[in-house]
């Protein structure tokens, strides 16, 4: 079984504000992390297609997915 990293540039554009551990520089400091150790190796890296939802309904329920879409829509912070 091969594990996936699912992951994008455009994740790097998602600023949470001071404070919160959620940053450019974390997922930096992680994808370097993985390459310097050679883990990245290892994994199946996958670029996420906003179209397919199968990969959020493995780790998320049908109703996180709509609160988070509906929050979205109205420019909510999530």
């Amino acid at each position: 079984m091969v594990t996936s990293l699912i992951t994008s540039d455009k994740y790097k554009d998602h600023i949470t504000g001071p404070g919160f551990p959620e940053s450019p520089e974390r997922l930096n400091a992680i994808i370097n992390h993985l390459e310097s150790t050679g883990l990245s190796n290892e994994l199946d890296v996958v670029e996420p297609n906003r179209k397919d939802k199968s990969f959020c309904k493995l780790v998320h329920d049908d109703e996180y997915i709509t609160r988070v879409r509906q929050a979205c829509e109205l420019g909510a912070p999530i």
